[in-house]
């Protein structure tokens, strides 16, 4: 009997001494942070932190609405949500539920003169889109012919320059300073969607979005695209001193960085002035039409037989093999002028209830992809602008 009691004696000793090695172990472990209340707010400029504040969860951020750093060599041009300094942060509705960090956009002080001469160029239903012809008339050296897509400068204002024009829903467009490149082919200092200081109009509408490019698009130079029609300001801001060249791009060419170059303070902002002052005006060139894509011609633009459609009146044709998961498109060619044309037929064009579901859209770009390789037939109507596509 004292045999057993000196046994459980022994067993309670031994979990005694474990459970205090526990709870000394315990101690010495930093537990998770208790939640008092509060979140982190933090500003910053680039890699820099400008003020970093503790607030109460739930706080309402309007309360640092009016906060304008100082930032030696810079100056301040806003807040924004995200690193790309594209979203500007609303102060008005943001609710501080948890850390958060707010981005400044901010310019070099020290700014040169923009002497470069800044063009539209697009294509739409509008007198200045269709003679654009994204841009023909600016590859050669008339410079009456280049006066129609000059962005003029703003008056009294440093480096800004407007354009006024009717812009139609679908109609698309870029901001550039001409083309370069061994082959002319490049565009240089181009400005698109991503610059846009806001899409939406202060009804709540949206009146543009981002759309097209090919290869390794950034937003900031895909197409501006137009979904409401109107006659419109629009006015680009630039602060040379900031740009800096897209080394990462796919096709990187440093003999012409003025292709490559980027800007994160740049901006275009726009004006609806009212209704178009004149109606869209009708493109009735006689165009071939020809596919072209990632992977049936590696963007580039044969006129060879096989990729061109047959046309009787006024219904465009095309079957031809493809691979899955190409992303292509169709262009438009003048073989009067001998010159690529300002119509295209792309995942806007295509009545998806009539046509094969393996035929998707491609968001980024706004071209076509297949989900499947095969024979496709597509059948576009000029009149309507729109586009079947059948699979055999």
């Amino acid at each position: 009997m004292k045999k057993k009691w000196f046994v459980l004696l022994i067993v309670l000793a031994l979990v005694g001494i474990l459970a205090f090695t526990l709870a000394a172990c315990n101690d010495d472990e930093e537990g998770p942070p208790a939640d008092d209340g509060k979140v982190t707010v933090t500003f910053v400029q680039e890699d820099k932190t400008l003020r970093t504040e503790q607030v109460e969860k739930g706080s309402a951020a309007a309360a640092f609405k009016d906060y304008v750093p100082e930032i030696e060599g810079y100056d301040f041009l806003g807040w924004y949500a995200a690193p790309s300094l594209m979203i500007p942060f609303d102060f008005d509705t943001v609710v501080f539920n948890e850390n958060t960090t707010i981005f400044a956009k901010a310019a070099s002080t020290d700014q040169p003169v923009d002497d470069r001469t800044w063009y539209i160029a697009g294509s739409g239903k509008g007198e200045v889109l269709i003679a654009s012809n994204w841009g023909a008339d600016l590859k050669g050296d008339d410079a009456e012919a280049k006066a129609l897509f000059e962005l003029e400068k703003v008056e009294g204002k440093v480096n800004e320059f407007s354009i006024t024009l009717d812009l139609f829903e679908g109609d698309q467009f870029q901001f550039l300073t001409g083309f370069g490149g061994s082959t002319g082919t490049y565009w240089l200092n181009q400005h698109g969607a991503g610059y846009l200081t806001t899409r939406t109009g202060a009804d709540g509408e949206e009146y543009f979005s981002a759309q097209g490019g090919l290869g390794d698009t950034s937003t900031k130079i895909q197409n501006i695209n137009v979904l409401v029609d109107g006659n419109y300001t629009l006015t680009l801001k630039t602060y040379p001193a900031d740009d800096y060249e897209n080394v990462d791009k796919s096709d990187y060419d440093a003999e012409y960085p003025d292709a490559f170059f980027l800007s994160d303070v740049d901006y275009i902002s726009w004006v609806r002035n009212g209704d178009p002052v004149s109606g869209p005006a009708v493109d009735d060139t006689p165009y071939d039409f020809y596919i072209k894509g990632e992977l049936i011609t590696e963007w580039g633009s044969p006129k060879d037989a096989q990729y061109k459609m047959t046309e009787t009146d006024g219904v465009y044709t095309l079957t031809i093999e493809l691979q899955a998961n190409d992303n292509f498109m169709f262009y438009s060619y003048d073989p009067v002028e001998e010159a690529d044309g300002a119509l295209f037929i792309k995942a806007e064009n295509l009545d998806r209830e009539s046509s094969a579901e393996e035929i998707l859209d491609s968001p980024e770009s706004g071209n076509l992809t297949v989900s499947a390789a095969g024979t496709y037939t597509f059948t576009w109507t000029r009149s309507t602008g729109v586009l079947v596509v059948t699979k055999a």
